[in-house]
């Protein structure tokens, strides 16, 4: 599916994927030990930031479930955080760690789908779901695709049983702004516009600019994120306007009115005002400083 949609871009923008593709690839065995949930080794402004990330989107997915059928999809799954976190809880005999059963999940939550377009990603997803113990539910309930995000390549109306499920989809953790250029990112939003049509609901979290000197430069000089996006001797970081590259690494970080603005160009009603983690008072402050975390429906 990869190589198909391919052939339908320019030179400019199948340069950029490859690129991404092999950045993504090459960091996806170490992607967790560095920037996930690996509590003994990750650099603690990721963490910290994720813990406030899980809570957000856990009181909207427990909104959802407990009302009725619900579908979760993520854009942008990469090792499977949420993907592993959500199965967790519809699994009975789970070998999880952190997460537990839940009846309600196991009854309402539907399906379970992560899209990705790195395939080393999806494979480091799928050996977690195995050693967990959760064979049956990857057999049943849970779907990883291995696409772009702004490929029209799945509609929940085809899927019998699924038509009727509210649909909740997320994009977290700045993958939106790992996404270049701005006119890709534009169109992986039209998607998850699409996904959510009529009554769904997204989540979206990205990076504030606002506090890219007080986060962002202690996070791209920690030494695990370092040994991640430049391990070659002589590889430096460029920084300019908000933009982080490398050879092989791309990083945008929002303004808020820009996000904003993307969000309503493309269709999205916001609900309720922005999570502005540098607006919130102490000590959730501490967690959410990096990010900007909305949620949004269709229409205006």
């Amino acid at each position: 599916m990869l190589k198909k949609a391919l052939k339908n871009r320019t030179q400019d923008d199948v340069g950029i994927i490859k690129r991404d593709l092999k950045y993504w690839g090459r960091i996806a065995s170490r992607y967790d030990e560095a920037l996930s949930i690996d509590e003994d080794t990750v650099e603690p402004r990721s963490r910290l930031y994720e813990i406030y990330e899980d809570r957000v989107l856990d009181g909207i997915m427990d909104s959802h479930v407990n009302s009725g059928p619900t579908v979760f999809f993520e854009v942008g799954s990469g090792t499977g955080r949420y993907i592993l976190r959500y199965a967790c809880r519809i699994a009975r005999d789970s070998k999880c760690r952190s997460q537990t059963y839940s009846p309600i999940y196991d009854n309402n939550l539907l399906a379970i789908i992560g899209l990705d377009f790195s395939f080393k990603m999806i494979e480091t997803c799928l050996a977690k779901l195995k050693r967990a113990n959760l064979i049956n539910e990857m057999q049943s309930r849970i779907l990883l695709i291995n696409g772009l995000a702004e490929e029209r390549s799945f509609s929940f109306d085809r899927v019998d049983g699924l038509e009727d499920a509210k649909r909740v989809v997320c994009c977290m953790f700045n993958t939106l702004g790992n996404i270049e250029p701005a006119g890709r990112r534009r169109k992986v939003l039209e998607r998850i516009y699409d996904l959510i049509y009529p009554d769904g609901e997204a989540v979206i979290s990205v990076f504030n600019r606002a506090v890219f000197n007080e986060e962002g430069i202690p996070y791209y000089s920690n030494e695990g994120v370092m040994k991640l996006i430049y391990p070659r001797d002589g590889t430096r970081l460029q920084f300019k306007r908000g933009e982080v590259r490398s050879d092989d690494f791309y990083s945008h970080w929002f303004k808020e009115q820009e996000i904003m603005r993307i969000l309503h160009e493309t269709g999205f009603r916001t609900v309720g005002e922005p999570i502005v983690g540098a607006r919130l008072s102490e000590p959730d402050r501490i967690q959410a400083k990096r990010g900007i975390i909305i949620r949004a429906r269709a229409g205006r």
